[in-house]
């Protein structure tokens, strides 16, 4: 049987986290399984890994996760597992101030900014640049006032801002797509697909700089 891989060690990052531990002699691939760290024996995600290092989308900032990794290599066809590593604990961080980059309302409508700094709700002040186009509360409560667009500037007490785009009276439905797909976070598929593409030394995540995706043009899967 491989052995469970060593050294494990997972960086996080703003919703993702990268995982590293030391090559297996032997192996074809990694299996890294995914733990919320208050349920440890239930695996919430798994990926395949063809190297010895992965970095996965989709973790919720502030949540505490634990992340453990097995080897496997192919016998007959089948893939033959290793034994699994000892777990490793992460916990994903934003270290700037953000908050949703774009809110779009229709006349009439409320939404709420959600913001976060270093896993915490920073004391912030709010300033919108067109209040005939949407009116913001101290809170950060804003109400769509008339067709338009706006900005609104988040100041932080350490200095940092951050800018959200407010959009009045986009009219969403002026696409004649009959379906739409939105990519949020990590992308799942099937563990078929994800071995097969890792494999291929395939991941979206690496290159989505280069895809450039147009709300007027359905991408069919």
């Amino acid at each position: 049987m491989l052995k469970a891989p060593q050294n494990l060690f997972a960086t996080a990052y703003d919703g993702s986290v990268r995982s590293d531990w030391q090559t297996v002699e032997g192996a074809d691939g990694y299996i890294l399984q995914f733990y919320n760290a208050d349920e440890p024996e239930k695996c919430i995600k798994t990926r395949y890994a063809q190297n010895n290092s992965k970095l996965i989308l989709g973790f919720r900032n502030g949540r505490k996760y634990l992340v453990r990794v097995k080897a496997f290599s192919y016998r007959d066809g089948k893939e033959v597992y290793g034994e699994l590593s000892q777990p490793a604990e992460f916990t994903p961080m934003c270290h700037h101030l953000k908050a949703q980059n774009v809110i779009t309302m229709n006349k009439g409508e409320t939404s709420q900014i959600v913001w976060e700094c270093r896993n915490k709700v920073p004391a912030v002040t709010f300033e919108c640049d067109d209040s005939n186009v949407a009116t913001v509360t101290k809170g950060g409560q804003v109400t769509a006032v008339s067709d338009g667009m706006a900005e609104i500037k988040l100041t932080a007490d350490d200095g940092q801002t951050f800018t959200v785009k407010i959009i009045v009276g986009r009219d969403m439905s002026r696409y004649p797509a009959t379906a739409r797909i939105m990519l949020c976070g990590d992308i799942m598929c099937s563990l078929e697909h994800q071995r097969k593409a890792a494999l291929r030394s395939l991941d979206l995540q690496t290159h989505s700089e280069r895809l450039k995706i147009r709300s007027a043009q359905p991408i069919i899967l």
